[in-house]
């Protein structure tokens, strides 16, 4: 399938058309390429189920979309994503408290407070030292990082994420491009029974993209 943006005729399905995720052994979908029904949105923007992926729809304004289903204590998140323009930028939302509704602001903005975001960003921010590449963790400036590029915008890329206790691991493509200990105790917090916690894709505003085959393993 392609898609015209602009004058630019984007190429969806370079190396293999979208299809529901075929699920490793142990490895649960939290989105298989049909339904939607346990995914919300909150704050700008949204998602749009098409030809079994999730595509972003921007607004003006940060938006969250997450699963509502609560993650397991500790996990590999497995996952594709592509991005229309080299430009593009999103991410991966892990271990983030239920995004609640706020008498001022925008609760998709719980996400980036509590939580922590696997970066979707090959052009990053000038200075930055990485901290915002794809496969880094935004922002933390102890992580351990070994970038490497993201395959070219409009062809699909992999991300598996582990989350084990406090440690972080990110891999794209096969290679392992961070590592981090989180030290903060209010932010990326576990599961428990009374208090879960969540995985989720952004809607950053002016860009767009594609995820497709999420799937879950607990630890």
């Amino acid at each position: 399938m392609a898609l015209l943006l602009g004058s630019e005729l984007i190429d969806l399905t370079p190396d293999a058309p979208a299809r529901p995720a075929q699920c490793e052994d142990g490895f649960t979908p939290l989105f298989d390429g049909n339904s939607t029904r346990n995914w919300q949105s909150a704050g700008g923007g949204h998602f749009a189920l098409v030809d079994g992926r999730l595509e972003s729809v921007p607004a003006d304004d940060l938006g969250l979309f997450w699963c509502t289903r609560p993650a397991p204590r500790d996990f590999v998140l497995r996952l594709r994503w592509l991005r229309w323009r080299h430009e593009d930028a999103s991410g991966v939302f892990v271990r983030f408290p239920r995004p609640e509704p706020r008498p001022q602001g925008n609760a998709a903005r719980v996400a980036i407070e509590r939580g922590f975001e696997v970066r979707i960003d090959e052009v990053g921010i000038p200075g930055a030292s990485g901290i915002q590449r794809t496969g880094a963790i935004r922002n933390q400036t102890g992580q351990r990082l070994e970038p490497h590029p993201a395959r070219p915008a409009a062809e699909w890329n992999d991300f598996e994420i582990t989350v084990r206790g406090q440690h972080y691991q990110v891999v794209l493509n096969g290679h392992p491009v961070a590592r981090f200990d989180n030290a903060d105790p209010a932010r990326g917090l576990a599961t428990t029974a009374t208090a879960p916690s969540f995985i989720g894709l952004p809607v950053y505003p002016g860009s767009r993209v594609a995820f497709r085959n999420i799937r879950i393993k607990a630890l």
